[in-house]
């Protein structure tokens, strides 16, 4: 909380100061005008709380902890501060949040010719946040290979080919190690072979503008057609080695040439070759701002992805499929917002680590564990029950999910159905049930007894509906696989 100075009398003419928290009296008279003008409200958070520990712990500064924390009934507020999100003041600062942002987004790819849900747009938004890691599957012509590059382009404000930040490689079968996406050394011409996702990489590093650090997205698509597993490999590792140094979020080096170190000049390069133009280093820290998505398809030409792959990634399936002319959605005026800030909001996430969410968040993410704790139970019984990796990403999608929604509400914006309990479900079905497979007769037949049935009464307690949606599909299979529920 910020504080007031109080000036304490030391006797004679010697002063002394003592730091106190200030209340509604206090604003009263720093904030009252001759005219009696009310403050606009927005304006007065943001400088009031800037710089502060509880901006920064709890994310999200609201009217209501304002009032809560100066000790202020509403009515005494309304007296003071000027609310309304229509007033000049305000709006300047509902429209650099991230809610009004991403709403202005979708209406920019809607005007480009792609329809998505608000709560599917909010969900492939917040699932970038926890890793950078996301999966699209679903059926054909849904739009996953179009989504992550015209989200790409609307966040630079630009659709024109190519995009500064965004690097599609298409996988090809046959792949089984790195060198397939970021390179090799060429021993016969003596310099590096440049890869195909070490673009990106570059993309990455050079990705700077007046906000600070653009998001830079890596396109996997048809990331099955290979082995994800062993091409991936180097990738998923490095994942884990994320932490914190003098406030900048690395990883360790990602080794793109086996026994190789220091600079590699790329093939017919000269010694004087200039970095990530004619040379790499050979070792390369993943970017904190390089995001990956990767599509899948299911069919008798790809692989099968295992766990070691899902529990990095947020799966999300695109399913929505609605043949109706759309009506344009809100709002009207998308074009006056600067979508470079939402990038910003995108690179500059708050919850790298478990621990930063919990204590954001700790009473709501106690239920949340509370939940995963009795999913677990129940999985333990068949040997699908998930590790503490899954623990941590969901807990961390549901902060950035709390905040959001908090925001949303504050600035009066309608999420069309997204809130706090459909962020639980989506985690459920994104990160918990993909997990799931086996015969019938394991699942549903064995002396543990339904699998099914019993998830089902869980979920349902919870208002899970579009993960009881899909265990529905997925019983009746003879082999329960989620990619064909």
């Amino acid at each position: 909380m910020p504080k007031l100075l109080q000036i304490i009398s030391g006797g004679g003419n010697s002063y002394g100061y003592r730091m106190v928290m200030p209340d509604g009296g206090d604003l009263k008279k720093l904030l009252s005008t001759q005219k009696g003008d009310r403050v606009p409200l927005w304006p007065f958070l943001v400088a009031f709380y800037a710089g502060s520990s509880c901006r920064f712990a709890n994310g999200v500064v609201t009217a209501d902890q304002l009032y809560s924390d100066l000790g202020m009934t509403t009515s005494d507020a309304g007296a003071l501060f000027d609310t309304a999100i229509q007033k000049e003041e305000n709006w300047k600062i509902v429209q650099m949040t991230e809610p009004y942002l991403l709403a202005c987004l979708r209406r920019r790819l809607f005007e480009q010719g792609f329809s998505i849900t608000f709560a599917d747009l909010i969900n492939y938004y917040l699932s970038l946040k926890p890793r950078g890691f996301v999966i699209l599957s679903g059926i054909s012509g849904t739009g996953k290979s179009q989504l992550p590059r015209l989200f790409a382009g609307a966040i630079l404000q630009r659709s024109d080919p190519p995009l500064a930040n965004f690097q599609p490689v298409p996988v090809r079968p046959g792949w089984n190690d790195v060198a397939d996406l970021m390179g090799y050394y060429n021993s016969i011409h003596g310099g590096f072979e440049p890869g195909p996702a070490l673009e990106a990489f570059k993309k990455a590093s050079d990705a700077k503008d007046t906000h600070g650090t653009t998001p830079v997205f890596l396109l996997l698509d048809e990331l099955n057609l290979s082995r994800v597993e062993h091409y991936f490999a180097d990738f998923l590792s490095v994942m884990e080695s994320r932490h914190e140094n003098d406030g900048v979020w690395i990883t360790d080096p990602l080794r793109i040439a086996a026994g190789r170190t220091g600079t590699l000049n790329f093939v017919g390069q000269s010694a004087n070759a200039q970095p990530f133009v004619d040379s790499v280093d050979a070792d390369l820290p993943i970017p904190e701002n390089l995001f990956v998505v990767g599509t899948v398809n299911i069919d008798e030409s790809t692989q099968g992805i295992s766990n070691k792959v899902l529990d990095r990634a947020n799966t999300i399936e695109l399913e929505n499929v609605d043949f109706s002319p759309p009506e344009p959605p809100e709002p009207d005026d998308y074009q006056h917002a600067d979508l470079h800030v939402l990038a910003h909001h995108l690179v500059d996430r708050r919850y790298r680590a478990y621990e930063q969410a919990v204590a954001a968040h700790q009473a709501e993410l106690a239920t949340v564990t509370q939940h995963l704790t009795e999913l677990n139970e129940v999985l333990k019984g068949w040997r699908l029950h998930f590790g503490i990796r899954i623990r941590n990403e969901v807990c961390t999608y549901m902060a950035y999910a709390y905040d959001f929604c908090e925001q949303a509400k504050a600035i009066q914006l309608d999420l069309e159905g997204f809130d706090d309990s459909t962020a639980f479900d989506r985690q459920v079905l994104q990160k918990i049930l993909p997990r799931i497979s086996g015969t019938r007769e394991e699942l549903q037949l064995g002396p543990r007894g339904n699998l099914f049935e019993q998830l089902t009464a869980l979920l349902n307690a919870w208002g899970a509906q579009e993960s009881v949606s899909k265990l529905d599909n997925m019983k009746v299979q003879e082999f329960a696989n989620f990619w064909e529920a």
